[in-house]
Parts: structure tokens; sequence; C-alpha cells
């Protein structure tokens, strides 16, 4: 089970469900999707939405949609891949986000 870590301490009512085959998210709950799956809902004019980024996947493909990304989950899956880090960085410059304020 994952968990999150605030200054505040654990987060306990994370409302952000991964979206899988077998997971949805629930009435009560957000959707964080694959980058493809989020490319399609944001392309038809869907907002609010959670993008999971995993290590392969190109970042930059999500520069038209960002005004309509609630959350990015960046996956770690192994301690010595760094591609993970790079996604971040990208996703926090200016090239990227171009000063929105939910990446700093």
């Amino acid at each position: 089970m994952t968990q999150i870590w605030k200054e505040t301490g654990f987060v306990t009512d994370d409302p952000w469900v991964v979206e899988t085959e077998e997971t949805k998210a629930g009435s009560n709950e957000k959707a964080i999707l694959g980058i493809d799956a989020f490319l399609e809902k944001a392309s038809s004019g869907d907002s609010g939405l959670g993008v999971l980024v995993n290590p392969a996947d190109d970042v930059t493909r999500l520069q038209p949609f960002l005004e309509q990304v609630s959350l990015i989950a960046v996956a770690f899956p192994a301690f010595n891949d760094g591609r993970a880090f790079s996604h971040a960085s990208l996703l926090r410059s200016s090239r990227l986000r171009q000063g929105n304020p939910c990446c700093r």
C-alpha cells in the first residue's frame, strides 16, 4: 500500500486512485490515469485528472494539457533507475510548467 507523507504526517484521506484494468476510481475518489489514457481524456476536454508518468514515458507529451492536470504522479520502480528523477526535473522546470505553482 502506498502512503503519502507530508510535513504534517501521513495523509489518511487521499482521494487519488491509480486506475488499472481491475481498479477504477469510485464516486468519492479521483482517477490517476496512465499517460496514454490521460492524453485521450484530456484531448476530449476532461480536466481535474491525475496522470501517472512511468520511466519510459515522454513527459513533453503532457505540455499542451498541463492546465487540465490536477496531479502528476511519477513512478520510481527501481532505486537505480534515474529516469523518474529526470521526469520530475523536467516537470518542475520552467520549460514545461511555465510557472505553474503546483510544482514548487
